[in-house]
């Protein structure tokens, strides 16, 4: 299959049999990785190059209500997170976000909401990306853009044995992560996973269990004090607010994708309408 995170994110003019071949990656129910990964790469690329009239056609083609949860979910914050960086006023596409807008009123708002809070209050909503930014900046993240964006699985940036991944992964579970840090996670605790399984033990932890356990890092006696400070904030999330935090995380590992989101912009104007969503955007 051809590497469309890739040809999407870089190449300026997509051919036609790519735009087809897009559109029938939408319809697979089962495997939507490739799909999800497809609609990430026409996003960041618009965020570096402006705003795309053929490549918001092709986000606005995923948000149909035929598509797969996930994939809508990727195209409804890609839409919005370009129009409100550019502040958009293309005619074609403010009608096309009001239309979209009118099918899932909530689900448009939640996508907006967790952008403005990961991208202009990040250090209050995404505590977790304190922990894990300076992997981002080093490989394999550096030289693997795509790593960002992919589901949490073996073998992505690790080669472990199966107990070790075993108890690894169920580390990885212990808290609310979005798939990016879990594999920064993973790589933060490779190096002490003896001891950290030794000190489990010792505590009569099960490290089986660890995954439908809500453990305290005070348990882990050898992380430093600023990890278990870190670890210790952070908070439930959703699926918007994880895909948001893997932008947010790649945004800021790429100098040309840097914007500033502000309220002052027509999306804002379609998207916050009434004085509860007001009062939650201001609080």
């Amino acid at each position: 299959m051809k590497d469309y995170f890739r040809i999407f994110r870089t190449q300026p003019l997509i051919e036609v049999d790519d735009q087809s071949d897009f559109q029938i990656l939408l319809q697979d129910e089962v495997d939507t990785t490739p799909a999800c990964m497809a609609i990430t790469a026409l996003t960041l690329y618009q965020l570096e190059h402006g705003f795309d009239r053929g490549r918001m056609q092709m986000l606005i083609w995923a948000m149909n209500v035929h598509c797969s949860k996930s994939v809508r979910l990727r195209a409804r914050t890609g839409v919005i997170l370009v129009m409100a960086a550019h502040d958009v006023h293309d005619t074609w596409a403010l009608e096309q976000l009001a239309e979209c807008i009118s099918f899932e009123p909530e689900a448009c708002y939640e996508a907006y909401k967790a952008l403005l809070q990961i991208f202009t209050r990040n250090e209050e909503y995404d505590v977790n990306y304190l922990l894990f930014q300076m992997f981002y900046a080093m490989p394999p993240f550096s030289k693997s853009p795509e790593l960002f964006f992919q589901p949490f699985a073996r073998g992505q940036v690790e080669q472990l044995s199966d107990d070790d991944w075993k108890f690894a992964n169920a580390l990885t579970q212990a808290w609310h992560l979005c798939d990016s840090d879990r594999f920064a996670l993973l790589l933060m605790l490779m190096p002490q996973l003896d001891s950290l399984r030794a000190s489990l033990m010792e505590q009569n932890v099960d490290p089986d269990e660890l995954a439908e356990m809500q453990i305290h890092v005070e348990r882990l006696a050898n992380l430093s004090g600023e990890m278990k400070r870190a670890v210790l904030r952070m908070t439930t999330g959703s699926p918007v607010s994880d895909y948001v935090q893997q932008l947010y995380r790649f945004i800021q590992a790429h100098k040309p994708y840097q914007h500033t989101l502000t309220r002052d912009t027509l999306v804002d104007k379609m998207l916050v309408v009434d004085q509860q969503q007001i009062n939650e955007l201001w609080h």
